[in-house]
C-alpha cells in the first residue's frame, strides 16, 4: 500500500469512528445498541444468595444461521469444578439447549465434556477460553432463541470488620448486548445493608428480594457491590480478611458528588472538539514529520532489490519497520540450508516417535557450522539456539518438543528453565533489534509497529503531544480512580475517552514510518521490496520463469519466507514441479516452531490477585474493583 493510500485510509478510519461515535452515543442511558447485531441477550437474569449460589439464565438471539457454533458464559477470575484454596466460581449445574454439547474449561486450561457428545472436547479444546462454560454445536445454531441456565457457587473474596462484610460482584464485563437485565439480591436472613450497583441502574425492593434492572450495553460493566452485616461471613463460604472502615471505603468509592456542571460541561465539549479535530492533527503531523519523497519503481521486480539477510529484510522492509515476526527466523534458518550452513531433512513422525506416511512432520537440522563462523549476531544467535538444543550434531524439532513437555512437568515446582528458553524463543521470533530499526526510518512522531506485535501493549513514546498520553493515562486509570470514575460512568465522558482511544488505534497500528520517515534512500528500497512481494505472490508473473534456474528459486523461496508470502513460492514450486531442498522444510516449519513456542508456556499456577497486595482475586471497592468479570457471550 502507497504512503498516500495508507494515509488517507488512516485519516478516514479516525474520521469515521469518531463521527459514527458520536452519532451513536450522545451519553449514557438508554437501551444498549442490540439492533444491527446478529447475536445479542434478549433476556438476563441474575439471582444471588446470600449462601453465595448464583443463579443465571441467559436467552440468545441468533440473527443469522449457520454462523455461531458456540454460546457459552466467561470469568475474569477462575472456574472449576472441585474446591480451591482461592477465590473461585464453583459450576453446579448447566441447563443447555437440546441437541447441544456442554462444556467447562476450567481455571486450569482443561477442557471437560458435561453432556453431549465427548469427542467434542478436541474442538472445544481449540476455541474456548479459560474460565469458560458453556454449549457447542458443531453444525451451528440456526437463527431463533436459546436458552441456557447456570447454577454457580461463588466464593469470593470479603472485606469485614465489626460493622460490615463487603462483596463486589462482578458479573459482567467483557460480554455481548443485554437488551434486558435483571439482577435480583436475595436478603431472606436480613444480612444486607447496602447494595451498589454499577453502573447506575434501577433499584427496586420488593419484600426480602433487591431487583435491579435496565438494558446493557455490549461489554459494559455489571457489578454489584454490597454490604452485609459481618454474620454474612458464616454463611458465605469466601476467603475473608479484616479491614478497617470497610463502610468509609465503599460509600467513599460510590460517592457521586465529585466534580460540578460547569466543569463536566468543559470536558465534554473539549473532548468533543478532540474527537473532530484528531483527523485534522494526524494530516498536520504526517505533512510535517512523515512525508517522504516521490520515487518511481515497477509495480513487480523479479529479482532481488538488494542482497541483505533476510531477517533484516523481514525486520526493516516487510510490513511495519517496526515489527518484526517468525517469518525472519524461518528464513533464517532456509538461508542457512541455502548457504550450507546447516543441512535439513524433513520426515513424518507419529505421536510417540516413530515414522509414518502421516501425521506429524520433524525436522532434523544437520549443523555444518558453528556460530563462531558467522559474523552477523542475528545468525549467531540462531545458530547457538539450534546448537544448544541438539544432539550430535543434529537439532530434532521432535526431540525438541519433548524436552519442552519434560520440562512442563517440572515447571509446575521450578519454571524458570522453562521460561528461559521461552524468552530465547521469543527474542528470535518476535522482538525486533528496535536500534537496527532506527538506522533505516526515522523514529515515528505517533504510529507504533509495536502496537500490533505480540504484546499490542506498547505505546510509542511521546514526543510529540503530551495530551495523547493524558488521553490514554485517563482511559487506563480509570478502575483506579474509585469516586470520580462512579461519576464518570453516569456521564458521556467515559463513552468519549473510549472514543478516542479507538480514533488512536488506527494512527498506532499504521507503518511506523507513516509518521516519521525513512532515511536516505532506503523508502525507494521499501517501495522495490514492495514489488518484489506482489512478484512473489503473483502466479501469473512467477510461471515465466525457468524452473531449471535452482538458484533463483532458492533465493526466491527464502526472501519470499522473509516477506511473508514463503507459502505462495511453496505453490509455484508445486506446480512447476521445481524440486529443491528447502521446498518441505518450508511449508512445515511455521506449524513445527510455532507448536514448539505454545509448550513454553508453562502449566498455570495459583497467582497473587486481589487489591492492595492481599492475595485475593478481585475485592475492590468501587465500580470495576469486582470479583468475576466476564459474561454472556458467542462464537
Amino acid at each position: 500500500m502507497t504512503e498516500e493510500r495508507s494515509l488517507a485510509l488512516v485519516i478516514a478510519s479516525v474520521f469515521l469512528i469518531g463521527a459514527v461515535g458520536l452519532i451513536l452515543t450522545g451519553g449514557l442511558g438508554g437501551d444498549p445498541a442490540v439492533y444491527g447485531e446478529d447475536v445479542y441477550v434478549y433476556e438476563y437474569r441474575a439471582d444471588f444468595y446470600p449462601n453465595g449460589t448464583l443463579e443465571e439464565l441467559f436467552v440468545y438471539q441468533i440473527s443469522t444461521s449457520g454462523k455461531y457454533r458456540m454460546l457459552y458464559r466467561s470469568f475474569k477470575d477462575p472456574l472449576a469444578r472441585g474446591e480451591l484454596n482461592k477465590p473461585y466460581f464453583e459450576l453446579l449445574e448447566l441447563r443447555p439447549p437440546l441437541g447441544t454439547t456442554t462444556y467447562i474449561r476450567d481455571y486450569s486450561g482443561r477442557v471437560e465434556v458435561l453432556s453431549g457428545d465427548p469427542s467434542m472436547v478436541y474442538d472445544i479444546q481449540s476455541l474456548a477460553l479459560i474460565n469458560e462454560v458453556g454449549c457447542y454445536r458443531p453444525e451451528r445454531f440456526s437463527r431463533g432463541r436459546y436458552e441456557i441456565g447456570y447454577r454457580f457457587k461463588v466464593h469470593p473474596p470479603l472485606e469485614c470488620d465489626n460493622q460490615y462484610c463487603h462483596l463486589n460482584l462482578k458479573l459482567a464485563d467483557e460480554h455481548l448486548p443485554y437488551r434486558s437485565a435483571t439482577i435480583a439480591i436475595h436478603d431472606e436472613n436480613g444480612s444486607l445493608r447496602r447494595i451498589f450497583p454499577h453502573p447506575p441502574m434501577d433499584v427496586v425492593q420488593t419484600g426480602d428480594v433487591w431487583l435491579i434492572r435496565g438494558p446493557i450495553p455490549k461489554d459494559e460493566l455489571v457489578e454489584v457491590e454490597i454490604l452485609f452485616a459481618p454474620e454474612v461471613a458464616e454463611t458465605l463460604d469466601g476467603f475473608s480478611r479484616n479491614v478497617a472502615e470497610v463502610g468509609n471505603k465503599t460509600f467513599a468509592a460510590n460517592d457521586d458528588g465529585h466534580g460540578g456542571v460547569d466543569w463536566y460541561t468543559i470536558l465534554e465539549r473539549g473532548l468533543t472538539g478532540l474527537i473532530l479535530l484528531l483527523p485534522a492533527g494526524l494530516f498536520l503531523i504526517h505533512r510535517r514529520y512523515g512525508r517522504e519523497k516521490e520515487y518511481t519503481v515497477p509495480e513487480t521486480l523479479s529479482y532481488v532489490p538488494e542482497k541483505r539477510k533476510p531477517w533484516l529484510v523481514n525486520l526493516v522492509f516487510n510490513g511495519d519497520s517496526f515489527d518484526f515476526n517468525e517469518n525472519g527466523f524461518y528464513a533464517t534458518i532456509l538461508d542457512f540450508q541455502r548457504r550450507g550452513i546447516i543441512e535439513i531433512e524433513s520426515e513424518m513422525i507419529d505421536d510417540n516417535g516413530l515414522l509414518t506416511s502421516s501425521n506429524k512432520a520433524n525436522l532434523k537440522m544437520r549443523l555444518l557450522k558453528g556460530p563462531e563462523d558467522l559474523d552477523d549476531d542475528y545468525e549467531k544467535d540462531v545458530l547457538s539456539f539450534l546448537k544448544a538444543y541438539s544432539s550430535g550434531g543434529v537439532f530434532s524439532t521432535a526431540t525438541f518438543e519433548d524436552t519442552l513437555k519434560r520440562m512442563r512437568k517440572d515447571a509446575k515446582i521450578d519454571p524458570s528453565s522453562l521460561n528461559f528458553i521461552r524468552e530465547r524463543m521469543k527474542r528470535l521470533m518476535y522482538v525486533p533489534n528496535r536500534e537496527i530499526c532506527g538506522r533505516f526510518v526515522a523514529r515515528p512522531r505517533l504510529s507504533s509497529g509495536a502496537f500490533v506485535a505480540e504484546s499490542r501493549r506498547w505505546i510509542r513514546r511521546p514526543n510529540f503531544n503530551v495530551l495523547f498520553i493524558l488521553i490514554f493515562f485517563l482511559i487506563f486509570s480509570m478502575p483506579f480512580l474509585g469516586p470520580i470514575v462512579s461519576w464518570i460512568l453516569q456521564s458521556s465522558v467515559a463513552t468519549m475517552l473510549v472514543i478516542l482511544g479507538l480514533q488512536l488505534v488506527p494512527a498506532a497500528i499504521a507503518p511506523s514510518a507513516l509518521f516519521g520517515r525513512w532515511k536516505e534512500e532506503y523508502y525507494k528500497e521499501k517501495l522495490e521490496w514492495d514489488a518484489f512481494r506482489r512478484h512473489l505472490k503473483d502466479f501469473a508473473s512467477i510461471q515465466k520463469y525457468a524452473p531449471e534456474d535452482l538458484k533463483m528459486w532458492e533465493e526466491w523461496l527464502v526472501y519470499g519466507a522473509a516477506l511473508g508470502v514463503g507459502d505462495k513460492v511453496v505453490e509455484a514450486m508445486e506446480a512447476l514441479n521445481v524440486q529443491i531442498p528447502e521446498m518441505r522444510p518450508a511449508g512445515e516449519m511455521h506449524e513445527v516452531f510455532r507448536h514448539s513456542y505454545g509448550l513454553t508456556i508453562p502449566p498455570s499456577s495459583s497467582s497473587n490477585d486481589g487489591f492492595g497486595g492481599g492475595g485475593l482475586g478481585g475485592g475492590g471497592f468501587g465500580g470495576g474493583g469486582g470479583f468475576g468479570g466476564g459474561g454472556g457471550g458467542a462464537r
